[in-house]
């Protein structure tokens, strides 16, 4: 968002990476790789060798930078800041640039005052750029709600360079924002849980993307009775002696995830949709279809879209946690 004044236009306003808010991808589907092939227009698009993992990672990581915009003023989400950006991270604006993460963790700190900002996905785009870094480009309508009540939108496109470090996680290295047209809103649309839930489901599908023995990210997200329901026969009791054919805690979902090595080459996830069932101050829950590809070591390959509902709780923490997970 731009540094300016309440009383400047939408036409004015340049919104800085605001949230992904609507939480719905585009309505056509990808087809989705675990090296995807470049994918239909106005689709989450993956370059030759950007893997879904990566895909997932870096989206969630943009979810986590609209955040900071979103978040209710009750609530102080300063932390993510050297979370998410390089040292040296630039911001670039038609008004100056940014440099460095301490100068847009100040401008942050000043954001003009407002009644609520909220954004909706439009397009978005991830391609390599090479030295383990991407190019993840975004279009997306947004709203700021100002303390007069004047609601100001519009179309904006944002350009963000992403670098992996050493330890498998992304941050953002530089960002370009560019508004595309004003918009005439008529009511506002609240979006900060639904993009945090976005983006915790992006997160875990990008750890889960990956073949391990073991998932020790997944313990930031999921609570400590997190529950997963309908991922196999109950007459499995290797997942757990209790045969209902539930997962329950981080250690039996763990071991169900490694034990996926044994069938399948790899696996791939994307997001195709979100609808929020209901939410309040602290909770979230959601209906999501999520298209699945896995290629098996027989040779075959599965693809199908599996509707999931998912209970999510927020802590304060950079992402929501996972309560439940049923299919």
């Amino acid at each position: 968002m731009r540094f300016l004044p309440a009383h400047r236009t939408a036409r004015q306003l340049i919104p800085l990476c605001l949230a992904i808010a609507a939480c719905q991808t585009p309505a056509s589907v990808s087809t989705i790789q675990p090296n995807a092939e470049s994918l239909a227009e106005g689709t989450l698009a993956t370059s030759p060798v950007v893997s879904s993992a990566d895909r997932n990672l870096a989206t969630a990581l943009l979810m986590q930078w609209w955040d900071l915009f979103e978040a209710p003023e009750t609530k102080d989400r300063s932390f993510i800041v050297d979370k998410i950006f390089s040292e040296d991270v630039v911001l670039r604006m038609s008004e100056g640039d940014l440099i460095g993460r301490t100068a847009i963790g100040t401008a942050l700190e000043n954001l003009p005052k407002t009644r609520g900002r909220s954004h909706q996905l439009l397009t978005i785009n991830l391609a390599d750029a090479g030295a383990d870094a991407y190019t993840l480009s975004a279009t997306f309508n947004y709203q700021i709600l100002q303390l007069d009540g004047q609601l100001d939108s519009g179309e904006s496109a944002y350009e963000h360079t992403v670098r992996k470090t050493t330890n498998g996680q992304f941050v953002l290295t530089e960002i370009t924002a560019e508004v595309l047209a004003p918009g005439n809103d008529a009511k506002f649309s609240p979006s900060y849980m639904r993009n945090r839930a976005y983006g915790t489901l992006a997160y875990y599908l990008g750890q889960t993307d990956t073949l391990k023995d073991s998932y020790p990210a997944l313990q930031t997200i999921l609570t400590e009775q997190a529950e997963i329901h309908g991922m196999f026969d109950p007459a499995q009791q290797s997942f757990n002696p209790r045969g209902d054919g539930v997962l329950l805690g981080y250690e039996e979902i763990s071991n169900w995830l490694a034990s996926r090595q044994t069938s399948f080459d790899a696996v791939a996830h994307e997001i195709v949709h979100i609808d929020v069932l209901s939410e309040n101050e602290d909770q979230i829950q959601i209906a999501a279809e999520i298209k699945t590809k896995a290629w098996a070591k027989s040779g075959d390959q599965i693809s199908v879209v599996v509707p999931v509902r998912i209970a999510m709780i927020d802590k304060d923490e950079a992402f929501l946690r996972i309560l439940r997970i049923e299919r």
